[in-house]
């Protein structure tokens, strides 16, 4: 079928269209530099692979209707409407060459100034946005208690957005932004404040770090974010991240949990009114691109019943790539696109694929020019400002939260460094919390999901019934066939150990590199999870109950003689 699709839409022709196109601005590139700007060399760039990702999308478009219109008897129906499960040798060697122009196309970044004084601002610019950071998330986390205020506020008519908590996460969304040396220009909002309170699950483009906090300190909307796991485990920053506005994790590594999550958080839409922030990429583009869409924001959509926004962010993977430290400053554009409805008459994958076409057109328009250059002089003042801010009043307010801490605890008998144990008991006991609830240990999950309590007491039964007919068996049967029976039942319990070895190995091996599950042991006799640890100690008892028997001695005078002779004779041998 992907063959005759790819015959009747002409991909070989069109794609050849397009590589010619590459081919030419590739070759000009040299002579481009000096007559155009980052950013429109860059918009270039996306234009020709938004050209070629129309091609891509026809041809899912294709498969799709074709998988869904088949009968319900038809082959066609066990088919995967994701190309790159094709083993069709003629769509293989297609997403050979889109990958290739990617790879081509690859947006190109500003480069660094290693004079002097830029280093040195740099350095500067990294510190203050540490102190920032940690500062602006520890006075967050100590305001965890103003969020039990919005149950009364709510009652008293005030509206989501304007929360206490909501404006703090606008206030250092913002500072953050600008403490970076970010200009964002927007576009579009008008998009986002005729939704006049209603939810919306607002889906952006993500090439760079900034992308989460340029869309929270501009869009009317305060949104809740999904992030993944890893953030939430910075301390500090990741428990104000969580309790105080709270975002949620998405762990992932793990299909299931990773639903639950967005189960979740679609819930928060319905009960709470809120609107809730998502990339569709699912991770940063390594190359500035828009990627594939993934499924599960379309699975959030549909739970939550509400319709999209779509973001194009177009600036800030050339300042903060990927592969850079920190970023450089300069100008970023936010576009706020109109609300995408879903449509009903299509299927989820229908409608994915009919917004990634929107997304392809609109980062295929036109730009300004001076993206990613330097900021206008008021936008300094602002950023200078600020940075003087930070350094006046975070230190100083750090400073007086310890004091007042350790003040606290002289109440209590407590010295300096007593209350300093305190503290870090208390930072031992958060950052434990926070590791259960968003690392939920994987061996009690595999448990759960291979159903290993009921698959082991119902070989124990066996065993226990096996046990309470030795007698009988001893009589009707020989030593080998009982012992054989005794090895039968060890293996349908190892299979149960080997089936949740292989599984946990599975989890560790496919989770993403900076996941906590990388630093696991699939060593399940190394857990400490308490159930698994239980699960051990089964199989364990259930080695020794089936320990073989072995064949009797026969104490007879003639029997003990023969052995000795035999003992004496294998010696001599």
């Amino acid at each position: 079928m992907e063959t005759k699709i790819l015959n009747e839409l002409k991909v070989d022709e069109r794609l050849k269209i397009v590589e010619a196109k590459v081919e030419a601005i590739l070759k000009s590139l040299p002579e481009m530099v000096s007559t155009s700007t980052l950013a429109e060399r860059n918009q270039k760039r996306r234009q020709l692979h938004a050209e070629y990702e129309y091609i891509h999308l026809d041809i899912e478009e294709a498969l799709l209707h074709e998988i869904e219109t088949a009968p319900a008897d038809s082959p066609l129906k066990a088919m995967s409407d994701d190309l790159t499960k094709s083993t069709d040798e003629n769509v293989v060697l297609m997403l050979k060459r889109f990958s290739a122009l990617r790879s081509k196309l690859t947006l190109e970044i500003k480069p660094e100034d290693n004079s002097l004084f830029e280093r040195a601002y740099m350095a500067f610019r990294i510190v203050t946005f540490a102190v920032l950071f940690f500062g602006g998330f520890t006075l967050a986390f100590l305001l965890i208690p103003l969020r039990w205020s919005h149950i009364l506020l709510r009652k008293l008519g005030v509206k989501n957005s304007y929360l206490p908590i909501d404006l703090v996460q606008w206030v250092f969304s913002w500072a953050m932004c600008t403490a970076g040396g970010i200009q964002i220009t927007t576009e579009g909002l008008e998009n986002v404040r005729n939704l006049n309170g209603k939810s919306t699950v607002m889906m952006f483009s993500h090439g760079s770090n900034w992308d989460g906090l340029m869309i929270q300190g501009t869009s009317p909307v305060t949104l809740k974010f999904i992030g993944k796991k890893s953030m939430f485990l910075i301390p500090v920053a990741g428990w104000a991240f969580r309790w105080c506005f709270g975002n949620l994790p998405i762990d992932r590594s793990n299909r299931e949990r990773a639903k639950k999550s967005l189960k979740y958080l679609a819930r928060a839409v319905v009960d709470y009114n809120r609107s809730i922030a998502i990339s569709p990429e699912g991770t940063r583009s390594k190359t500035g691109l828009l990627q594939d869409f993934k499924k599960g924001p379309f699975y959030l959509q549909s739970d939550a019943g509400v319709d999209i926004t779509p973001v194009i962010i177009t600036g800030a993977y050339e300042l903060w790539p990927p592969a850079r430290v920190f970023t450089l400053p300069g100008k970023c554009l936010v576009r706020y696109l109109p609300q995408y409805n879903v449509d009903p008459n299509k299927s989820r994958n229908a409608n994915r694929l009919a917004l990634r076409r929107i997304y392809l057109t609109a980062t295929a328009e036109p730009v300004p020019s001076d993206l990613s250059s330097h900021v206008d002089f008021p936008n300094l003042l602002h950023h200078i400002y600020l940075l003087v801010f930070i350094w006046m009043f975070f230190p100083i307010a750090i400073y007086s939260i310890i004091t007042y801490f350790i003040s606290f605890c002289a109440l209590f008998g407590l010295s300096t460094f007593g209350a300093f144990k305190l503290f870090m008991t208390i930072f031992a006991i958060l950052e434990s919390i926070m590791f259960y609830f968003n690392c939920p240990l994987m061996e009690s999950t595999i448990l759960r999901e291979l159903n290993v309590d009921a698959r082991l007491s119902a070989v124990e039964a066996k065993i226990d019934a096996f046990l309470a007919s030795q007698s009988t068996l001893v009589a009707s049967t020989t030593l080998a066939q009982r012992n054989q029976k005794r090895r039968e039942l060890h293996t349908e319990s190892e299979y149960i150990l080997l089936d949740i070895e292989e599984a946990l190995l599975h989890e560790i091996e496919k989770a993403d590199a900076d996941s906590p599950l990388k630093t696991m042991n699939d060593d399940i006799t190394m857990s400490k999870d308490e159930v698994m640890i239980a699960a051990v100690q089964r199989f364990n008892e259930i080695r020794k109950k089936l320990t073989l028997e072995i064949q009797p001695e026969d104490k007879s005078t003639f029997e003990k003689a023969y052995m000795a002779f035999r003992i004496v004779t294998f010696a001599v041998l």
